[in-house]
This record gives C-alpha cells, sequence and structure tokens, in this order.
C-alpha cells in the first residue's frame, strides 16, 4: 500500500498500533484481529528500508514497532509464528542500520538483543515439523499439551477467519466463566470447515479442570 507522503505513512502506523491495543484491551483481549493490522504494518515498515535522511520512520523508529509487538502481546504468537517471526527479522535488520543520527532509546523499554534471539529461536523451533511438540513444551516452559495442527502453515493461514467467524456465531455470548467450554466446539467445527481436524485443550488435557 502506498501513501502520498511519509507523514501519512508515520499516521498510519501510530493508527495501526492504536488499534490493536485497543482490540487487546476489549473484553477477551481479542488480538486475532490485530492479524491484518499488523501485516499491514509490516509491510509498511519493510519499504522503510533501507532508509533515506529524508524519512520519518527511522531505524530506531521501526525497533520500537516491531518490539511493540511482543511486549504488548498485541498478537498470539503461537497463532502466528511466521508473522511474528517476520516482524523480528525486520527488528534486527532495522537494528544493524541504527546509526549515531538515528533516534535514541532507552533499552529498558524495548527487546535486547540475547531476548530478541531467544524469541527467535523458541518460534523457529515451534515451527518446525522435525520438532517434537512435547519436547517443544518442555523447552518453552510450557504446561498444558496442544494440537500439533496448530503449528501448521494451514492453521497460521486460517486463524484470523477462523476466529472471525467463531466470532460471529457466539455474539452475546457472555465472556464469563465456562466460556471456553462453549467456545471450543465452535471453533472446531469452524476449523473442520478449513480442512483443520483439531483437538481442543481439554481433549488434548484430559486430567485438566478448565473453567
Amino acid at each position: 500500500m502506498r501513501y502520498k507522503n511519509e507523514e501519512a505513512c508515520v499516521d498510519r502506523v501510530i493508527a495501526l498500533i492504536g488499534q490493536m491495543r485497543a482490540n487487546r484491551e476489549e473484553e477477551g483481549a481479542p488480538v486475532w484481529k490485530n492479524i491484518p493490522l499488523a501485516k499491514e504494518m509490516l509491510d509498511i515498515l519493510c519499504n522503510r528500508l533501507p532508509l533515506q535522511k529524508s524519512q520519518f520512520i527511522d531505524a530506531t523508529g521501526i525497533v520500537v514497532c516491531c518490539d511493540a509487538i511482543f511486549l504488548e502481546d498485541l498478537l498470539e504468537q503461537r497463532d502466528v509464528p511466521r508473522l511474528c517471526l517476520e516482524f523480528l527479522q525486520l527488528r534486527k535488520r532495522a537494528e544493524e542500520a541504527r546509526t549515531a543520527e538515528d533516534d535514541q532509546y532507552d533499552q529498558e523499554r524495548f527487546l535486547g538483543v540475547a531476548e530478541a534471539d531467544k524469541l527467535r529461536k523458541q518460534l523457529e523451533l515451534y515451527i518446525d515439523p522435525k520438532v517434537d511438540t512435547d519436547w517443544w513444551l518442555d523447552y518453552a516452559g510450557g504446561h498444558l499439551r496442544f494440537d500439533p495442527v496448530e503449528r501448521s502453515p494451514e492453521w497460521e493461514a486460517n486463524i484470523y477467519e477462523v476466529e472471525k467467524e467463531v466470532d460471529r456465531r457466539m455474539a452475546g455470548e457472555p465472556r464469563c466463566m465456562g466460556f471456553c467450554h462453549a467456545y471450543w466446539p465452535v471453533k472446531r467445527t469452524v476449523l473442520a470447515k478449513h480442512g483443520i481436524e483439531w483437538r481442543s485443550p481439554s481433549q488434548m488435557n484430559p486430567r485438566v479442570m478448565f473453567d
């Protein structure tokens, strides 16, 4: 997507981040709504590199935007790991492109190099079909088993439309204790329409009580 000038480009990035934050604050934190917004922002930011001195979004600004995705939980990383890896790859390019002329920042507000590398490795292992799901859970410090189909490209390609349809079907359903038991069967049905067989957390963890 092209913008008529750099100011419009910056305004759009700010608006996208603002909307993603608003979605995260909705009841139930439906950050699946952020998937197309994040893709648009990624496209804008990727077009900022290589950077020119006249551009309004410098390398530091790109790092700031990328880090917001992770530090503010604006995406569910396990739903869109490949998209998240694209942000991390862009972040690395932007970090390497930073110069003394770019805005400086308080490192405590952003991902450290080691933290970003750890996150990148974790996501790379998550999408690697050769890596056993239970091994990955142990590596990442997880406790609840999940269906390996959640790691697949097909899941990531369809999850936005799936959640959108589930949200439509469950409009008006109270998001209170026990909601997951109504939500999972609907999600399973919608996933099946997209050719994805899925076992819910309750099916994967039969000895665990969910509320």
